[in-house]
Parts: structure tokens; sequence; C-alpha cells
């Protein structure tokens, strides 16, 4: 459900209509004061259901012992898994708290692939320091706004199928496939960063490090003369189920109205925390525990010789 259409329905229900340019056009609540109580439940939303799901790439060179992890992740409970990509093949890389990395490394002298991190502050540590390097190439032609194919002067040592890149502007960009020369399919602006013009020249980076995570809901923002940006009026929340989102309306409707008129807020009264676990139980369902990581020799082999085989 699109942000507006999340917003167009809370004025209605608290019955303070909008113009459709995203102003306020009745003074019983302001953006700041709908969309902050909105954000608030969305967040708890979030936060107890861990409904958002996302993915954080990054590309990890030798000696590195730290990064900083992605800013929306769910604080203390988000990291769902962990890999890097090496030599095509993925090493698990378990998450431990600061005790058992720090009791097992006390010096922190020696490098390798990580076996472990350890998270504070939005910091990401390595355990031992990673002794490997990304893959890197450079582009052979210009990427525009609206290229999905980009062409490099080698793809050795990219994964053959769902990797990501990191270009000279900060862009990250996730391919399909890939030939000798070029990344195919791509998805382009991922993780926030922005879709732009790169020039010929410019140098190609492998993400070979990925976390998947829990995220909070994209903070919607409201100016100061009260108008929601128009980017975030556009903003899809398709991650959350719209029976899911109806009750987060109402949740965020009854809470507004209990400021000023208990009456008209009844009809609205959600009760919050049986809701939360039935959404988390919605959430969960089918959903399987992601096992440790094993190597398996001539990675794509097996699915390349068993294509369109059932077993």
């Amino acid at each position: 459900m699109l942000v507006k259409d999340i917003i167009e329905r809370i004025r209605f229900q608290t019955n303070t209509n909008d113009d459709n340019t995203g102003r306020n056009a009745n003074a019983l609540f302001s953006n700041k004061n709908l969309v902050g109580q909105l954000q608030i439940c969305l967040n708890q939303y979030a936060s107890f259901t861990r409904a958002i799901e996302n993915v954080f790439s990054y590309p990890l060179v030798k000696g590195i012992r730290s990064i900083k992890g992605p800013t929306d992740v769910i604080r203390g409970s988000g990291y769902r898994y962990i890999y890097l990509w090496r030599d095509g093949y993925r090493y698990s890389i378990n998450i431990k708290p600061l005790n058992f990395v720090n009791t097992r490394f006390p010096r922190q002298t020696i490098n390798g692939i990580p076996q472990f991190v350890s998270m504070w502050e939005d910091e990401i540590y390595f355990y031992p320091d990673a002794d490997t390097n990304r893959a890197t190439t450079t582009l052979t032609n210009e990427v525009s706004e609206t290229d999905t194919t980009i062409e490099v002067s080698s793809t050795t040592n990219f994964p053959v199928q769902n990797g990501r890149l990191t270009l000279t502007t900060g862009e990250k960009i996730r391919y399909a496939t890939k030939s000798d020369t070029q990344f195919l399919n791509c998805t382009r602006g991922l993780e926030g960063t922005t879709v732009g013009y790169c020039s010929s020249g410019g140098t190609v980076q492998e993400n070979n490090l990925m976390i998947f995570y829990f995220a909070m809901v994209k903070k919607i923002r409201v100016d100061d003369n009260d108008v929601v940006f128009p980017e975030d009026m556009s903003l899809d929340l398709k991650q959350i189920p719209e029976e899911h989102m109806i009750s987060i309306i109402d949740l965020t409707s009854y809470m507004l109205l209990q400021k000023v008129d208990a009456e008209r807020a009844a009809p609205y009264k959600v009760d919050a925390a049986g809701f939360l676990r039935q959404a988390k139980d919605d959430i969960n369902y089918g959903r399987s525990d992601i096992t440790a990581g094993y190597q398996i020799t001539g990675p794509f082999d097996f699915e390349v010789a068993h294509t369109g085989h059932l077993f």
C-alpha cells in the first residue's frame, strides 16, 4: 500500500481531509503529528513481527576489521544471516556476542576468512580480520540512468548469477546473470543508493559480503511547511500485508482520536498486543530456519546438469 493511500485513509477516519497536495487542510491533526503517530505504529509492527526484510551488501577488502552496517536494522535482533562470497563458495559467518569473540580472539593478530561477527553501535566487527579481496573490473561503456546491462572489461571472479556491484558513484546494483564482459538484467539503485550516470573507465566492485536483516520502516518525512515529501508519499510499503496495514491504520486513527475525542476513537480501537502477536504468527508461518552453509565442490555444475529434471 502506498503511503499516500495510508494517509488518505487515516484522514478519512479522523475526518480531517486534505487537498490532495500533501498539505493538511484541517487543523485538528497536522501532517507532522499524523505521520509521527503512523511512524510509531509502523515501527512497533516492524520491530515485533520482523516483517520488513532487507539486504545490505558491501565490497569487503583485505585487512578490514569492521564496517558500518545498515542504519535501518532493528537494533539488537535484526541480523538474520551473513555470508562472504569467495572463489565460487559462500562462507557462512556466525553472529556472536562480544564476550564470545573477544575471548576467542584476545589479540586479533591473524587474518583469514571471517568465521564470526559481532555488532555494536551499528558497527560490524569481523573475527578474524578478512584476508580476502572483492573482485574488481572496469566499465568499457558509460552507464546511463536507464541501462540494465553493464559493460565491463571482464566479469571473471564475479558470481555467475544474483551478484551485487558498487559503481564509482556509490550506486549499488544487482545483476541476474553475466556474460564474459557484461552484467545482465540489472536492478539499479538498491539499498538506498541513487540511480545515476557513470562514465566509461569507472571502477566496478563486487559486493562479496552479503547481510540479510530485518529492517525498520523507512522514515516518512514532513517539511517545515507541514507537507509530506512527495517521494515519501509514493513510497510503497509492499512488504506489509494489506490486512495488517488496515489494522495499523485503525490503530493510528485510534491513537490520534483518543487525544481529542474518546467517543470518536472507539470504533477504531485495536487490541495492539493481540494484533502484533497474530501478525507475527502470520509472518512466521511457513518460514524455515536458515542452517549453516557447506562448501559444494563445483558450484552450479549440479544445477546445470539437472536443469528440467524432477527429483
